[in-house]
């Protein structure tokens, strides 16, 4: 049987600043995480930049602020895994809005300074949980204007995982998402992207409110059959 969402220590959510969306061959140039307490409520926070290996293409200046400058006067990406590795472990829960993007990242973080480990943490997703519940467009920006969350959508780490914080605290609100731990749901026309783990269920999900909570209820029913 799952835990609750809140009994995992730590329950820790996180958004990565990237050069692009390849983690072999982009750089993370910002990270923001945040421990939560068991009322979903910010209890601890890291933010800072990172040095990135390559030049930042304007586009990504344009998007989230981030300059050249910036991210040279950041810390070692060597600083990014030393935290991840610091709260990976089973008992630990992690989550992002669009998880599956953001551990690509870090488990290229893993391959480069720990090889042949991986994430043990357990993993959510808090988009594919909004995605369950309303309809189309499915982005944090979406989302932040849908649940009334006083707060913006920045493409800047901290801001966006703060975002993604209240995003979760009102969806839970509403009705639990315990349900939703280890459950990653994918779009069924670009297939799954990404690492993929033992201790995760990997769930094709349509633009259907509510068919990815069918499907998790069809998956835990059989596991006790």
């Amino acid at each position: 049987m799952k835990k609750p969402l809140n009994s995992h220590h730590p329950l820790l959510l996180f958004d990565l600043e990237t050069t692009g969306f390849s983690p072999q061959k982009d750089a993370i140039i910002e990270l923001g995480v945040l421990l939560l307490d068991t009322h979903l409520s910010p209890q601890k926070k890291y933010s800072f930049f990172v040095k990135s290996p390559h030049v930042i293409p304007q586009k990504i200046t344009d998007l989230t602020g981030i300059t050249q400058r910036m991210s040279d006067s950041g810390q070692d990406v060597r600083d990014v895994f030393d935290l991840f590795k610091a709260f990976n472990h089973s008992d630990a829960l992690w989550g992002a809005y669009n998880t599956q993007f953001d551990i690509g990242f870090v488990q290229a973080l893993f391959d480069r300074f720990d090889p042949g480990s991986q994430v043990q943490a357990n993993l959510f997703d808090v988009m594919a949980i909004y995605k369950d519940r309303y309809s189309a467009p499915h982005s944090l920006k979406q989302a932040i204007k849908t649940l009334d969350v006083p707060l913006a959508n920045t493409h800047r780490a901290i801001d966006d995982v703060l975002a993604t914080a209240e995003v979760l605290k009102r969806l839970h609100a509403v009705k639990p998402v315990d349900s939703f731990v280890n459950i990653i749901g994918y779009h069924p026309k670009y297939g799954l992207r990404g690492p993929k783990y033992s201790h995760i269920q990997y769930v094709a999900q349509h633009n259907i409110p509510g068919s990815l909570e069918t499907q998790i209820n069809r998956i835990e029913g059989g596991s006790h059959a």
